[in-house]
């Protein structure tokens, strides 16, 4: 985010956080230290509820912060009403599933106040599922991490860099973008993927005793990162859930 906000590209524009703590938010803003993310399954999650109602309980969320002003707070408090005080304008995010997920209702609601459907873009790596919303929504391609490097996790952060930095404001298009990508994919090598071996339920409880008998484990992604680098490997979710029920037993 600091790139994009930093870059000689973005001198002039106007730059906000999709906040789950503030809503809207100016980078300029100073904020309060807050614990709140629309991921699911965190310590801080917005939603206590999984699979379908986990994003249903963010959409709520962040409808109720469109209408809280916090202290100290100026400005436009939803994207809705960003894009109908400036409906000429480019706007363009970079966001997570998760956050894309949250915000939807408000930028379907937002994209029916442009003067043209083509100055709203949306990076993500998030599923195409929000009906008219989905033409505005370009993925992040995972084999542009090789050109553009860094974790996929935020790829779509350093794709909207590079979106500013090599395409001029003028010129800033969906259509436009989207060619743009489909060149930076032609120019990729394909992602080297690792191979690693799997594991059971059992291997990786023992491996999470051992590694607690040593040191003081808090976070199951460090541990799940470090069983990685040394070539094993266990899908996400279901580490995280032998981590959790193996530490607290």
């Amino acid at each position: 985010m600091r790139d994009i906000v930093e870059s000689e590209a973005s001198s002039g524009l106007l730059s906000f956080v999709v906040s789950a703590g503030y809503g809207l938010i100016s980078t300029e803003t100073p904020l309060a230290p807050y614990a709140a993310t629309f991921a699911l399954g965190q310590a801080d999650s917005v939603a206590i509820q999984k699979g379908k109602a986990g994003p249903t309980e963010n959409v709520e969320w962040w409808n109720q912060l469109c209408t809280w002003r916090p202290t100290g707070v100026s400005g436009v408090r939803s994207i809705n009403d960003a894009v109908r005080k400036w409906p000429h304008r480019i706007h363009l995010f970079a966001l997570s599933p998760y956050y894309l997920d949250a915000i939807s209702n408000d930028l379907a609601r937002a994209r029916r106040q442009l003067a043209n459907a083509q100055n709203l873009i949306v990076i993500s790596t998030g599923r195409k599922r929000h009906g008219d919303l989905n033409g505005n929504v370009l993925s992040a391609p995972a084999d542009l991490q090789t050109l553009l490097g860094g974790a996929l996790v935020s790829l779509n952060v350093r794709l909207a860099a590079e979106v500013f930095n090599s395409i001029p404001t003028e010129q800033l298009c969906l259509d436009e973008v989207r060619a743009f990508i489909a060149d930076l994919r032609a120019e990729a090598a394909p992602r080297d993927i690792p191979k690693r071996d799997p594991m059971t339920d059992s291997e990786v409880v023992r491996f999470i005793k051992k590694a607690a008998e040593s040191s003081d484990v808090r976070s199951y992604t460090t541990l799940l990162r470090s069983l990685r680098v040394s070539g094993r490997a266990c899908e996400m979710k279901r580490f995280r859930a032998l981590f959790r029920k193996t530490v607290t037993s």
